[in-house]
């Protein structure tokens, strides 16, 4: 199976990649390289620029996308809102639609368990939208099965 993985190079990526690798070719994607292997390539881009993403899922064509790309500071997606509702949703978005059209599944490491404090303003906007794309991603993952 090809799989995906975004936030590849942080600290659940590379676990993930360093035993999915073992039987699975992996897909990986972050800002830099981490773990290299036999049945791992690399992609390294910026998420939040959305021709990108699209196309490295169009070349990699990958089965299943591990979508654990995630900013886990609230205080830095409260002040980059912007910047934090393009990498939560908008990225999420993308992936969902191109699995979706090719009959691909996807596993949403959500960063809502680290975005639970009681918040205002434009952070919980941001939570709110990430529980909307997180359902609807939910919705077709079990359309899939």
């Amino acid at each position: 199976m090809k799989i995906g993985i975004t936030g590849a190079s942080g600290m659940l990526g590379t676990e993930l990649i360093s035993h999915l690798s073992k039987s699975h070719q992996i897909i990986a994607t972050s800002r830099t390289k981490s773990v290299e292997g036999r049945h791992i390539s690399w992609s390294c881009f910026d998420l939040t620029e959305p021709a990108s993403l699209s196309g490295w899922l169009e070349n990699s064509k990958p089965d299943l996308v591990i979508h654990c790309a995630a900013i886990v500071n609230v205080e830095f997606c409260e002040e980059n809102f912007d910047l934090a509702s393009s990498l939560h949703v908008e990225t999420t978005q993308v992936i969902s639609d191109y699995l979706n059209r090719n009959g691909g599944r996807l596993i949403y490491i959500s960063p809502i368990q680290f975005l639970t404090v009681k918040r205002k303003g434009p952070i919980q906007r941001l939570i709110s939208l990430t529980q909307q794309t997180f359902m609807h991603r939910l919705n077709l993952l079990v359309k899939l099965l």
